[in-house]
């Protein structure tokens, strides 16, 4: 039996622009892989409890899925160009509000694989964890820049925004207004500290000062909007 020493040649080719494809890449996590399959085994297929009102809308240039933010998608800088412009995810088109019942379908760490896999035109080099909504059939993304490296730092970064039926309750006991609010990713004067976290989201920034016996705290959030708040109540807020 004679052998075709080009064929040989061809396929070995392959084989080492296929391995080159995934072993070019390193990992993006501080994750051990053990961790990462006790991470997908724990919350793959839970049912949560969306804790922040959130826009939804294009995922990129990826139509596979939706982007779901906290934060209007405009001031959200997951992705550079090659003048080290930021790329957007695309204009909100909708909101789900706190309280919606989700269901999260799939938790992708950065490892070598998941980032080959994933289109150039998209934030690859982040943990993505995919969720269905009430009323669409095509996945959402949350976006995580941090990386804890274990269950528990993971479960306590998603749980912000992924989470139990509490946040059901703390919606009950507040005003009428505030819920309208929250519902519609708007703030109050007056409302407290947890109901804007409700309609606003995670701040990155928090300063906090003391003046004549007042609390006085500002949060700072990406793209520049600012709440200042007063012994845990609203007091002004403004957005770029």
């Amino acid at each position: 039996m004679t052998t075709n020493p080009w064929r040989d040649l061809a396929s070995a080719l392959v084989l080492v622009l296929a391995l080159g494809g995934t072993l070019g890449c390193p990992a993006h996590t501080r994750m051990a892989p053990a961790i990462i399959s006790q991470v997908e085994d724990t919350l793959e297929g839970q049912a949560r409890t969306l804790q922040v009102s959130c826009h939804t809308g294009p995922f990129f240039r990826d139509a596979r899925f939706r982007f779901l933010s906290d934060r209007p998608p405009e001031t959200v800088d997951l992705l550079r160009g090659p003048r080290d412009e930021p790329i957007t995810a695309g204009a909100a088109d909708g909101l789900i509000p706190a309280g919606t019942r989700v269901r999260i379908l799939d938790v992708q760490l950065p490892t070598a694989t998941n980032v080959t896999g994933r289109s150039l035109l998209t934030p690859r080099y982040f943990t993505w964890v995919l969720v269905e909504v009430p009323g669409s059939q095509t996945p959402h993304v949350l976006v995580f820049r941090d990386d804890p490296p274990d269950l528990a730092g993971f479960e306590a970064m998603v749980g912000r925004y992924l989470g139990d039926d509490s946040v059901l309750k703390a919606l009950e006991g507040l005003h009428p207004d505030v819920q309208a609010a929250i519902e519609h990713k708007e703030l109050l004067a007056g409302m407290r500290a947890d109901a804007a976290q409700m309609a606003w989201g995670f701040p990155r920034q928090i300063q906090r000062t003391v003046e004549a016996g007042v609390k006085k705290e500002r949060w700072i959030y990406e793209g520049g909007a600012t709440i200042d708040l007063e012994n845990d109540h609203v007091k002004r807020w403004e957005t770029p």
